[in-house]
């Protein structure tokens, strides 16, 4: 968790004595915010007249900082663009003071100042959580492997706002932020240190650290349970496969029960089916819906709301020996079904199978799974766009909601059953893999075939879970993508 120091002071903001005040302003209206005029009376003028000869607009992502030499009590001024006001969103907001954040990491600041809380359509509270979510993750980096560290350090953070609004979006902000930062972690750790092996002590860690109830069965137990899919695909693998069981529940009567399923597939090279030159080198990041469900389960430790929660993680590699599961090949999934191997490279669905399998026995009201799963959602959507799939049309509607107010892209594509029937297969119940065209839905229509009535969601996250150039408040690499929005909808739930 963060050490970092929030407080809230109705002061003047010029009298806050901060290394480093931020003052946001909305798109062309900067002259007229009252702290923005102050400070530049105590400029005698010069302030704006900088920010008119560098032509400052306000524009989403513009920041100019100055140092005030004295004229004010801190010794440095941002000047940081929201954008129009209609464009607001969570995402915004992130963004903006994840942009101070940076800039203050530039001056060495150890103290900032954000001179206004302001945002259209949200409470105080609300708008707090976001913008505080945002300073948290701007002081990331995942420096585990560098020789020489340099950490962002900031100890105090001052916002203008009423004292009692402080609080609860504070707890609620670190939690998520804690949440997403061990996502990031995970995926951003190198497919030789992040294994099976490592994600269940994860789990485990959690489970000690909250009271989680947690299983974790190794290949005698998959094998005695009949997860021939998490078998087949980790054969190539001296690495033991896991599926992992957390369970938290809530100190009073859960108000619901569901469950989250996440592809935990350490390191992809596509088995026999391999992978092209240059593809292998980011597939550590092939186990990032796992840790999504390990990142939404710390958030739950914190936050503890009124709804039981099941994670459930298969974890293995996918390689290449001797032993290693083959094209044509006939596995066994959890519950009985057989699947003909048409491609090794489509792995993560017989593991998914397997664990969406075992959710279901757990009963419960609705099941979300979130995997790294096709190449096709990204041709479709792109880098920064998760796909989502649903059995229930209220679920996922409700789901995208939620996914909208906090600032995450999702977007609904369609379970189109007019291609199942290229899931055929003559020698198994299915084959788990259909034509090029359409492989998100082909491989969304593999999974609904193990959920069986059970309202269910699956989030494909290929694109958004790890990206190669940073971009706003979303850093290279491992994002934690997903975090945020399945915690607020896990909490949400609890609400209803």
């Amino acid at each position: 968790m963060s050490s970092m120091r929030h407080s809230a002071d109705n002061r003047n903001p010029l009298d806050w004595t901060v290394d480093l005040l931020a003052v946001s302003v909305y798109e062309n209206e900067w002259q007229n915010d009252a702290v923005l005029e102050a400070a530049n009376k105590a400029f005698d003028g010069q302030l704006f007249a900088l920010l008119e000869n560098e032509k400052f607009a306000g524009k989403a992502g513009e920041a100019r900082t100055v140092d005030t030499l004295g004229a004010t009590h801190a010794k440095g001024i941002v000047v940081v663009g929201l954008g129009k006001k209609s464009d607001m969103t969570s995402t915004r907001l992130r963004d903006t003071t994840h942009l101070v954040v940076q800039q203050a990491a530039k001056r060495k600041s150890n103290s900032i100042g954000f001179a206004a809380v302001s945002c259209s359509g949200m409470d105080t509270e609300e708008c707090l959580e976001h913008l505080m979510t945002g300073v948290e993750l701007g002081t990331y980096r995942f420096d585990t492997y560098l020789s020489e560290s340099k950490p962002v350090e900031i100890a105090d953070v001052i916002w203008s706002v009423p004292a009692d609004s402080i609080g609860g979006a504070e707890t609620r902000a670190r939690a998520m932020a804690a949440g997403v930062v061990l996502t990031r972690n995970l995926v951003n750790e190198p497919a030789g240190t992040c294994t099976p092996e490592r994600m269940a002590e994860q789990a485990q860690e959690l489970a000690d650290t909250y009271g989680f109830s947690i299983s974790v069965l190794s290949r005698k137990e998959l094998k005695e349970k009949g997860c021939g899919g998490i078998l087949g695909v980790s054969a190539g693998s001296a690495r033991e496969a896991h599926l992992i069981h957390l369970i938290y529940r809530p100190n009073g009567t859960a108000k619901r029960r569901l469950a989250l399923v996440g592809k935990g597939v350490t390191f992809d090279s596509g088995g026999y089916d391999m992978k092209q030159r240059g593809e292998m080198l980011g597939m550590k990041m092939d186990m990032a819906g796992a840790a999504t469900v390990l990142g939404v389960f710390k958030v739950l430790g914190a936050l503890r709301p009124n709804v039981e929660v099941h994670g459930f993680v298969p974890t293995c590699e996918n390689l290449v020996n001797g032993e290693a599961y083959k094209p044509g090949d006939v596995l066994t999934a959890y519950g009985g079904k057989t699947i003909e191997i048409g491609n090794t490279d489509a792995e993560g669905r017989l593991l998914l199978a397997d664990a969406l399998g075992a959710a279901c026995d757990e009963k419960p009201d609705a099941i979300f799974d979130m995997a790294t799963l096709t190449g096709s959602t990204m041709i479709a959507l792109g880098g920064y766009t998760a796909a989502v799939f649903s059995n229930d049309e209220e679920l996922g509607e409700g789901f995208l909601a939620v996914a909208k107010e906090r600032g995450e892209s999702f977007w609904p594509l369609p379970l189109d059953t007019k291609l199942r029937k290229q899931l055929d297969s003559k020698i198994a119940d299915i084959k788990n893999v259909g034509k090029r065209f359409g492989g998100a839905i082909t491989a969304a229509l593999f999974l609904k075939e193990f959920v069986g009535d059970t309202p269910w969601v699956h989030l494909d996250i290929a694109g958004p879970a790890y990206v190669d150039a940073e971009l706003g408040s979303t850093p290279y690499g491992g994002t934690g993508f997903g975090v945020l929005t399945l915690a607020h909808y896990l909490g949400q739930q609890a609400d209803d």
